[in-house]
């Protein structure tokens, strides 16, 4: 019966581990001047894997997406697709940025794609952690 309850618990346990990481006043500033949408998407990830969050975002406003991680993670690598998964925005090709600050003319539903990149040297023990986004928008 213990191990059960342990399998049970250890996912809720880190999942609120990860949500008190992104709650933290420190990203909160970080999207400022833009309000934050108040919600916290936040899942620990292992090194090497690959998360997909659906998002729409509507037209004539501005927008600032905010990705972070634990400091034991490398920088993650994030895209922006739309539905036809036709990259918008790629950090990689902006020096692994964790802000991107955007406007749309038109309401767009997205794929936001989360990568916890794996370093050469690593072959095993994979490194866990929080990943968390965060989106703002500007009060126009």
């Amino acid at each position: 019966m213990p191990v059960f309850l342990l399998f049970f618990i250890l996912p809720i346990l880190t999942n609120a581990q990860c949500e008190q990481f992104a709650k933290q006043d420190i990203w909160k500033t970080k999207l400022y001047p833009y309000i934050h949408d108040g919600i916290y998407n936040t899942q620990k990830l292992t090194q090497g894997e690959t998360i997909e969050l659906y998002k729409t975002f509507f037209s004539g406003q501005d927008y600032r997406i905010l990705v972070y991680a634990d400091n034991n993670l490398p920088k993650i690598e994030f895209k922006i697709l739309d539905v036809n998964r036709n990259v918008i925005f790629d950090n990689k090709e902006n020096n692994l940025s964790n802000i991107w600050d955007f406007y749309f003319n038109t309401n767009l539903q997205t794929i936001i794609s989360i990568h916890v990149p794996v370093n050469d040297s690593i072959t095993e023990n994979k490194k866990s952690g929080c990943v968390t986004i965060l989106i703002g928008y500007l009060n126009n």
